[in-house]
């Protein structure tokens, strides 16, 4: 039998991580700021990796569970699709022309390695980010109304990968515990890919993901559930393709105008892809910040809105001494700076958080697998 390590030696190693975060982040920008290399050129990536081991021992100090200790697959994962998630804006930057690198390495595959170190933290800075907000915002006693939730969904997810014939979830069902108004336990249908559409009707869901919905929106026991008004309704169909309609447009919009208009369209580009793409996760069953706002959770958005403008203070201070940097060439109030960014711009990084929690998952829904629970 394996001896599991007791608390406080569990506690030591966590404030190890927390210090060692710490350490990595004051070092590196303290040697940027100094001009010692190769701190001075790799500042970025240097001190984001510091930001994200000291984010999720403080998370995983205060719940027992965070993004590298309990889903270190998904976290290897979210590393490296945050590459070609970025890339997506880089492209849009070919039009928009609002940022530029400079000081980057001469050898090609230092530079190449420095973009892919730097790029690959901007997703989980974002989302260790959130979780760190959220324990700061709710604390222990708020984790701890989660945790049984958390335990459940774990369960399930190892009975949902046992044989079982046509798949029948009984067991899941009960385990569950998902009840109309506290009678017997509700019906959890297992949704065939590709069967949501924009005919909507809420769709057929996994039994995985009806269980995450259950743990990112817990009932209140005060307020039972009314079997005609679900928690999570469906968007009605027509609202959610025209939701998705105008975020496309917007999207589109910098490619269809003058070179020297479109230098003034990141703002539709910074909120295109959330209204894009969270309808679209809506009708799938998957997390989504309107399901969230139509069941009245609103935690989830505001983590995130708070991560962009703690994650976005940070990108910029540790940008503004460095060597290898990027310069902004927005044309809307250029000569009013904070660091390197016009004062306008600082708008933009909580929308980006969003996108970022609504790209991330319509990722993962189209590979099928659910996740652990984003921002909560």
């Amino acid at each position: 039998m394996q001896n599991r390590p007791s608390a406080s030696s569990e506690s030591s190693v966590v404030n190890k991580y927390i210090f060692l975060g710490l350490a990595i982040m004051i070092v590196s920008e303290a040697a940027t700021v100094a001009g010692i290399e190769p701190f001075a050129s790799w500042n970025t990536p240097i001190a984001w990796t510091g930001f994200i081991i000291f984010a999720d021992a403080v998370v995983y100090g205060a719940r027992g569970d965070s993004w590298m200790r309990s889903s270190p697959r998904e976290f290897a994962a979210l590393c490296l699709v945050s590459i070609p998630l970025w890339l997506v804006f880089e492209s849009f930057n070919l039009v928009l022309r609002n940022w530029h690198y400079v000081g980057l390495p001469e050898n090609v595959v230092l530079r190449t390695a420095g973009y892919a170190w730097s790029f690959a933290t901007i997703w989980p800075a974002i989302f260790e980010g959130a979780e760190l907000i959220s324990v700061w915002r709710t604390g222990q006693a708020g984790w701890e109304r989660l945790r049984p939730r958390f335990a459940a969904a774990k369960q399930s997810r190892g009975a949902l990968r046992e044989p079982q014939g046509d798949l029948s979830l009984s067991k899941v069902e009960a385990s569950a515990s998902v009840r109309a108004g506290g009678g017997a336990p509700a019906p959890v249908q297992k949704r065939r890919a590709g069967q949501a559409g924009w005919a909507g009707r809420a769709g057929q869901v996994t039994a995985e993901r009806v269980l995450a919905s259950q743990i990112t929106h817990p009932a209140d026991p005060a307020h039972p559930a009314d079997p005609a008004h679900p928690a999570h309704p469906a968007d009605p169909a027509h609202r959610g393709l025209a939701v998705s309609t105008i975020g496309a447009l917007m999207l589109a919009s910098p490619f269809l105008v003058a070179p020297a208009v479109a230098r003034y369209l990141a703002a539709p580009v910074w909120l295109g892809f959330v209204l894009l793409l969270d309808p679209i996760n809506a009708v799938r069953g998957e997390e989504s910040l309107q399901r969230d706002w139509r069941a009245g959770q609103f935690n989830r958005t505001i983590n995130l809105v708070l991560s962009g403008f703690l994650c976005g203070g940070l990108w910029e201070l540790w940008n503004y001494w460095a060597h290898a940097k990027w310069h902004y060439t927005v044309p809307i109030m250029e000569n009013l700076k904070v660091f390197e960014m016009p004062l306008p711009g600082y708008l933009g990084f909580p929308p980006f958080a969003l996108e970022c929690f609504t790209m991330y998952v319509f990722l993962r829904s189209l590979i099928g697998r659910s996740g652990r629970p984003i921002a909560l």
